[in-house]
């Protein structure tokens, strides 16, 4: 019930300003592009100081090792059949990302056409909120996920309220009834073990009386 209540006040407070967009791909989109600025400045520098390494190394003399010790000892048809191979491999590959490519859209198409439905069928039914998500695949399955991050937050800090709530309350009553519960049983026992000792005290003359009989 509260975090009905939550998502409901949340939504209508959108509603009363005008329905911006809760959450958008603009954050991913900006995310991917700060990450990928960053990791391309770490690489620029990092190849510079590589480069320069590089130059410093005598890569000539060491092609020509190369050459001579490796490369001049494998005979042409297996230099060829290498060839050969390494640019099937570069072809296959090329053949795989086109192939990858075309499955990716033809998957991604119906799946964006059905979004974009859902979040008509949405706005049709709450026109007050048109415009609260933006009509795409990534936009819908951002907003689905954030909202069932905040519908879970809220269900914890409920649930977390409630159980103090509830311990508290049993900490009071339920105390409270163990220590009327023990008072009311203290007397019973003293009664008890009162009439215990008054049974077993002419049960103890007898014997007395029989032991001294027997002497």
């Amino acid at each position: 019930m509260a975090a009905r209540a939550l998502l409901l006040v949340s939504l209508q407070a959108l509603a009363a300003e005008g329905a911006k967009p809760l959450v958008s791909m603009d954050i991913v989109y900006d995310t991917f592009d700060l990450m990928s600025g960053a990791f391309t400045d770490a690489w620029t520098k990092a190849k510079a100081g590589v480069d320069g390494m590089l130059a410093k190394l005598p890569t000539d003399d060491l092609k020509k090792h190369f050459h001579t010790t490796v490369t001049a000892n494998i005979p042409p048809e297996h230099m060829k059949q290498l060839d050969t191979a390494l640019a099937e491999a570069t072809a296959r590959s090329v053949q795989v990302k086109a192939l990858a490519g075309e499955l990716a859209e033809s998957v991604y198409e119906p799946a964006n056409k059905a979004a974009v439905a859902a979040i008509d069928q949405f706005e049709t039914l709450l026109p007050k909120y048109r415009g609260l998500i933006p009509k795409s695949l990534g936009n819908l399955v951002l907003f689905a996920v954030y909202m069932l991050i905040v519908l879970y937050l809220v269900f914890k800090v409920a649930s977390f309220v409630f159980r103090t709530a509830w311990s508290i309350f049993c900490c009071f009553c339920c105390c409270g009834c163990c220590r009327g519960s023990k008072k009311e049983a203290a007397p019973a026992k003293k009664g008890k073990s009162e009439k215990g000792k008054a049974t077993n005290a002419p049960a103890a003359k007898a014997e007395s009386k029989a032991a001294g009989k027997k002497k």
